[in-house]
């Protein structure tokens, strides 16, 4: 048997987590800590990279816009937009080896 002690703000963030996954909130403790085999740092490092990856990918979207403005004054450096979409590719990269180093 395990016990959990949880603030009051915690118990009620994990009750509405499971009640809107369907599940008790036993369950829903059991699948977080025993189905999910990354710790509490892979799933932080995890999220960041995600964080990033959506910032880069967002940034590269409005240079390729940026560069492909049908007047042909565009604002933006073909350099800059190249090492911008090279770095949302690392990104990715790095989120894939993140969530296949825990498989």
């Amino acid at each position: 048997m395990l016990i959990v002690r949880l603030s009051d703000a915690e118990a009620a963030e994990v009750g509405r987590r499971a009640r809107a996954v369907g599940v008790t909130v036993s369950r829903y403790v059991v699948a977080a800590v025993l189905e999910r085999p990354e710790t509490i740092n892979e799933r932080r490092q995890w999220a960041a990279e995600v964080a990033r990856a959506e910032r880069v990918i967002r940034e590269a979207a409005v240079l390729a816009t940026e560069l492909a403005r049908q007047d042909g004054e565009s604002r933006v450096d073909t350099t800059e937009a190249l090492h911008t979409l090279e770095h949302a590719a690392r990104s990715v990269v790095a989120m894939g080896r993140a969530a296949g180093s825990d498989r």
